[in-house]
């Protein structure tokens, strides 16, 4: 499928995205040489590592895609995610949480911890329904709100399943990097702390 300029509406180390004018976006997986491009403007301090990063995103993505394929679960979740050619997928357009956020001020600022609250109840259903978390856990840039004010996980290129990986993550606390955070407003971010430690750390206790 061929996409002009004017329909990009994103680009990250796996894919760039494009609207297809009918409320869904397509999710084109980047070519190495792409890839490569958008890797170095970040980390150019790190270029020697490029082709390991890249098959490490590839085969992410190719587990990631037979898990989600292998297991059923509530597709809107995932913002009616639907692969199509290669790495390739589409899914709703939506809003990603770190803009959302930012439209709240004054009064409507409760708006916002309830859409804190969606996101780690969605947190705590893909770990405890479904056995799986976010790698990173990036509340703004991974997680979108569709229009019926559903919070979706919209990046699906990178989920661990594997206990032993979860609990490496679990062990960082990785949701209090301030990095991850990004697009949590400052007066709601011990809140929003203390509502994933509550569904991660208590369990990993038991597991210990």
């Amino acid at each position: 499928m061929k996409f002009d300029k004017s329909q990009r509406v994103g680009k990250g180390w796996q894919y760039t995205v494009y609207d297809l004018g009918n409320g869904r976006v397509y999710k084109k997986f980047n070519t190495k040489l792409e890839a490569y491009r958008i890797m170095l403007k970040d980390r150019w301090y790190v270029f020697w590592r490029l082709p390991g990063y890249f098959k490490e995103m590839k085969k992410n993505v190719k587990k990631s895609f037979q898990f989600l394929e292998g297991n059923k679960m509530d597709s809107k979740l995932l913002g009616n995610f639907k692969r199509r050619k290669g790495l390739d997928y589409e899914q709703d357009k939506v809003i990603p949480l770190q803009d959302y956020c930012k439209t709240f001020s004054g009064d409507s600022k409760k708006k916002c911890k309830v859409v804190v609250d969606k996101f780690i109840k969605l947190v705590d259903t893909f770990y405890s329904d479904y056995g799986f978390i976010d790698k990173a856990m990036k509340f703004g840039k991974n997680f979108g709100i569709d229009n019926n004010g559903q919070v979706i996980l919209i990046d699906i290129g990178e989920i661990w399943f594997e206990l032993k990986s979860i609990k490496k993550r679990v062990e960082k606390r990785t949701w209090s990097n301030a990095d991850n955070m990004e697009g949590v407003p400052k007066y709601l971010r011990e809140y929003y702390i203390q509502g994933l430690d509550k569904i991660f750390l208590a369990d990993f206790k038991l597991r210990d």
